[in-house]
């Protein structure tokens, strides 16, 4: 390929410690609006071990013009702060899936999520296991 293409991840589902939704159903136009603007280099990101997130005034400014709605930075940082076990555990669950439904999967794929938990692991080493927007600098 000449260009990588730009993958975007965004979790509908999130749920806050209420048990309600973090953000409104509405919100699903912010997370499209943004992604789009990231593919036309409008708005920066912070990295996370995995990728990269939003920016609390870009998604502050979304909100509000997008939606009508408040976005408080308490809720972002807790929608966006990086959850090294949370992770690590999740991708130990994708493995241990595809051994045993798979056995074909190329042993590449699984270097690569392998890979992905050690680099999970030393941000765990460097940062804590919660990395929240903004802190992590790479290991």
């Amino acid at each position: 390929m000449r260009e990588t293409p730009k993958v975007f991840s965004t979790n509908y589902f999130l749920l806050d410690e209420s048990g309600n939704f973090a953000t409104s159903k509405l919100a699903k136009k912010v997370w499209l609006h943004w992604a789009e603007g990231r593919i036309h280099g409008e708005y920066e990101a912070y990295e996370t071990p995995t990728g990269y997130i939003p920016k609390y005034e870009d998604l502050k400014s979304l909100f509000k013009e997008l939606i009508g709605e408040e976005y408080d930075e308490a809720g972002y940082t807790e929608q966006f702060s990086f959850r090294c076990d949370a992770w690590i555990a999740k991708l130990n669950r994708v493995i241990e899936w595809y051994r045993k439904m798979d056995p074909n999967t190329p042993s590449d794929i699984f270097r690569q999520w392998e890979r992905a938990i050690a680099d999970i692991e030393a941000a765990k080493a460097k940062y804590g296991e919660t990395i929240r927007p903004g802190e992590y600098a790479g290991v």
